[in-house]
């Protein structure tokens, strides 16, 4: 999980910036992964994944945040940029709703990044909502490369809960 430079701006300038509204997190990750092909069944072990999502640093409990998707890459190599996924997971763990694996995009109807969904904050004050890079694909007709990251959770972004 790596921060962007704009994710925690300290003293006025933060200060500031949140009495416009434009407090926010952007979170980049690059995994190994585990990929295979499908449906030949055929393995590589040495994929790449990244995602790049935007929220916010915390949220309050009862409240609403937008969770930017900016993009997920896939590639059954080992390359710093891979390609937009066709399709791709995430996970939503904590007080939070939805919850659970969430898809972005199919076999029918391929990822368009950004990708936003309205999160619900269900949890208590002190607790946290993660956010986890579940897997991503490319998709070419019937074929498919699915990756996963080697290592689980692949997490993103923690955010806290307030009062």
């Amino acid at each position: 999980m790596k921060l962007s430079g704009w994710c925690a701006l300290p003293g006025a300038l933060g200060l500031a910036l949140g009495l416009f509204g434009l407090t926010g997190c952007e979170s980049k990750g690059t995994f190994a992964a585990d990929c295979r092909a499908v449906p030949t069944g055929i393995a590589n072990p040495n994929g790449t994944l990244t995602a790049t999502i935007d929220t916010p640093l915390s949220v309050k409990t009862g409240t609403t945040f937008t969770l930017t998707v900016d993009e997920i890459g896939s590639q059954d190599a080992v390359v710093n940029d891979p390609p937009d996924a066709d399709a791709a997971a995430i996970n939503i763990s904590g007080g939070a709703s939805p919850n659970g694996d969430i898809s972005i995009g199919s076999l029918s109807t391929p990822a368009v990044f950004p990708w936003t969904r309205t999160i619900t904050v269900t949890g208590q004050p002190g607790s946290k909502i993660d956010i986890s890079l579940v897997s991503g694909a490319q998709i070419a007709g019937i074929f498919a490369v699915i990756c996963t990251p080697k290592t689980t959770p692949a997490k993103l972004v923690s955010i806290d809960i307030t009062a």
